[in-house]
């Protein structure tokens, strides 16, 4: 809010001429303006701009604009330290009052208590970005959904002290038995004046929905599928369709469902998660050029987390067929003739797409392709849906079909509008979702904003500019090489990690 009354202030300023767009950043680069206009148009689309709850991938948005040699400049407003050598780039600091501490819920999650017969643990984060140590009540207030009204339950509170720059967990229990849904919230109770020390009220609730849901990986392939020897992967239950059943099959599986498609793509991207192996020639998704013989690697994505604990160095293709990037998309590893895996997200899911051959799964016999698959599916398994809830700015996942949506609880100063766009609505702010389906059945999804960068009012990180760079081939060879036995460790940390991650998650809609 406050980047958009400085842009106001300097577009005033401006003479009258058509040479101004205007851009937000978060939660994805777009123009407000849609194109060049004179400044009083630009401050009237500031004027009607909606604030987003989105995390903001600033760098990559500033250097996206930089390569647009259209403009003659661009002026930044943030509250981001950036560093920079650009004579095109001006960037206007937005100062915080010196008051302008913070306190936030960073995070919030449902445990399992030691003893399995007891209720379950509601667990919540806090973090301080204050100078000074505070004293915080937090509250768990239970919901029960009741047809299609949700009732508050009997509240739950514990006070605690919470150190300068810190952050630390609490734990409520025990669990109402009958809940439906919690909302957490803080309150600091040692101060007159809360906004002295927590200066962002919406960061102080986050919600949680109760609800469980099996892990399904389902695989769409014109051959054997058994052959994939999927059903050594932890953690996922193997469910085999057909590509003539696909369309039908769809709605059945759950929002957390991941789709392999083994060479076989079909004509739009599905409303599931999905990884293609070797899309056949002429597919309707992805540009797929001829096989190539002796790939040669130029450049990866090495901070990727696709290719996290693999040494490229080490991977050998035998043969590839070459995939233009599209839009959405970033080459994570490049050939010589063009990227051979790409991965993006569009539309709040993950799409991977792999020009080689990834398979059959052998584990340790063959361990920097099955790091690879275990990287992907667990990179896959973590974009929407988190520990019984949804992101901000993702679509809504349920596992039926919705004839309504609508926010029944959000932060304080949002006025949602009354329901949500059908058929694929986008959830913007943080609160408590109520679906209707089709079968007059009804449902709960909980959606929260975890950010602590944009929490921390007090410290600004300092950002630095720089032009991207990718590790070649020559590069990575000339450090040292990761030896076998290092790589089975990093499969067995990674197959581990993804056991106790695929058992401790909660679905984040309630049927």
């Amino acid at each position: 809010k406050k980047a958009l009354t400085e842009a106001k202030k300097v577009l005033r300023l401006k003479p009258s001429g058509k040479d101004i767009e205007v851009f937000l950043s978060s939660p994805q680069l777009h123009s407000i303006t849609d194109g060049i206009v004179d400044p009083e148009e630009a401050i009237q689309r500031i004027n009607s701009a909606s604030i987003a709850f989105g995390s903001d991938s600033l760098l990559t948005n500033i250097s996206t604009l930089l390569s647009e040699q259209k403009y003659n400049s661009l002026r930044v407003f943030s509250d981001k330290t950036i560093e920079h050598n650009n004579s095109r780039l001006q960037v206007e600091k937005i100062r915080g009052e010196a008051s302008a501490q913070n306190i936030a819920i960073s995070s919030i999650a449902i445990r399992k208590p030691e003893n399995a017969k007891g209720r379950q643990i509601l667990e919540v984060g806090l973090s301080s970005f204050a100078k000074e140590p505070v004293d915080l009540r937090i509250s768990a207030l239970p919901y029960r959904l009741n047809e299609d009204e949700l009732l508050p339950l009997s509240n739950l509170e514990l006070t605690t002290e919470l150190e300068p720059f810190s952050s630390k967990l609490v734990q409520l229990q025990p669990l109402a038995e009958n809940a439906t849904a919690f909302r957490a919230a803080l309150s600091i109770i040692n101060t007159k004046d809360p906004r002295l020390n927590n200066a962002i009220l919406e960061d102080d609730v986050a919600w949680i929905v109760l609800a469980q849901s099996s892990q399904i990986l389902a695989v769409v392939s014109n051959g054997a599928p058994q052959l994939l020897n999927l059903g050594g992967i932890p953690s996922f239950k193997v469910q085999n369709i057909s590509p003539l059943d696909f369309d039908k099959t769809l709605n059945e599986l759950g929002p957390k469902s991941i789709v392999l498609f083994y060479r076989y793509v079909p004509d739009s991207l599905p409303n599931r998660n999905s990884f293609f192996v070797l899309p056949p020639p002429r597919n309707k998704l992805f540009p797929v050029q001829d096989k190539v013989e002796r790939v040669t690697l130029s450049t990866w994505s090495n901070s990727h987390p696709l290719l996290s604990y693999i040494n490229m160095s080490l991977f050998q293709f035998n043969e590839a067929y070459p995939i233009e990037a599209l839009p959405w998309t970033s080459p994570i590893i490049n050939s010589t003739s063009g990227p051979i895996l790409i991965a993006g997200e569009t539309n709040g899911y993950r799409y991977v797409a792999s020009g080689f051959e990834i398979f059959p799964y052998e584990g340790g016999k063959s361990l920097s392709s099955s790091i690879l698959l275990l990287n992907i599916l667990k990179w896959l398994s973590n974009s929407a849906l988190e520990n019984g809830f949804q992101k901000t700015n993702s679509i809504l996942q349920t596992e039926k079909n919705l004839i309504e949506a609508a926010y029944i609880s959000t932060v304080p100063g949002i006025n949602p509008p009354e329901t949500l766009e059908l058929p694929r609505p986008l959830l913007p702010f943080p609160g408590i979702v109520i679906n209707t389906f089709d079968d007059q059945t009804v449902g709960l999804t909980a959606v929260n904003f975890f950010d602590d960068e944009e929490s921390n009012l007090f410290f600004s990180k300092n950002f630095i500019l720089k032009e991207s760079t990718s590790t070649t081939v020559n590069e990575l060879r000339s450090t040292s090489q990761l030896q076998r036995p290092i790589l089975f460790i990093s499969l067995l940390l990674l197959v581990i990690d993804m056991v106790l991650q695929f058992r401790s998650k909660l679905l984040g809609v309630a049927r």
